[in-house]
């Protein structure tokens, strides 16, 4: 096909053109956009592979540090932070609390994500609970969907935190959601730049 660039979105992906490179000695130029050096997949594609490499991109100085931690060439690297486009809300503040079934008054703590282990939204709500006998209005709003919802369901029930914690699910009204936050919290245990950071500010 006489391809000149690969742009890889993830390590297999590009280990994949790697191997491809290699066998049909193309000349073909590989890009790695790199999105989460904390999987076997991606250390093994940056102590192995990125040799092989001609640019890799990050999304922060967090993330290029850690890929010149695992043998990656800095010469290579560039970093190119996350974008967005603007967002706009569609509803009012009141009229999206109504709809989630929140208070004006309440005073909110929300979230947006994958609901799995390393969001860490097990660690928001159990410091909700905690937080919730000073400030006893404080909810929880968490936007999203995941195999561990029914776990931080479980959780909420132990905490008896039923009626301050909403699960409202996947949603693609992100801006209307983190309108009807006071603060937008990022408990997650591995994050390097997630899109939502720069959605919420």
């Amino acid at each position: 096909e006489n391809v000149a660039v690969a742009h890889c979105q993830d390590a297999f992906s590009c280990i994949l053109v790697c191997y491809a490179k290699k066998m049909f000695k193309c000349n073909i130029r590989i890009i790695w956009h790199e999105r989460g050096i904390h999987y076997k997949s991606y250390t093994t594609m940056a102590q192995k592979y990125s040799s092989m490499i001609d640019t890799i991109v990050c999304n922060s100085y967090y993330e290029r540090t850690l890929l010149m931690m695992n043998r990656c060439d800095p010469k290579k690297i560039r970093v190119i932070y996350n974008a967005i486009e603007k967002q706009i809300p569609t509803k009012s503040r009141d009229e999206i609390r109504r709809e989630i079934h929140m208070g004006p008054d309440d005073f909110v703590i929300g979230s947006v994500g994958r609901q799995t282990w390393d969001k860490g939204f097990c660690t928001l709500i159990s410091a909700a609970a905690k937080a919730k006998k000073e400030i006893p209005n404080l909810k929880i709003l968490l936007v999203g969907d995941g195999n561990e919802r029914e776990k931080l369901e479980q959780l909420t029930r132990e905490l008896g935190m039923l009626d301050s914690v909403a699960f409202v699910g996947f949603r693609r009204d992100i801006p209307n959601m983190l309108t009807a936050m006071d603060i937008f919290a990022i408990p997650s245990w591995y994050e390097a730049f997630g899109n939502v950071t720069v959605e919420a500010m």
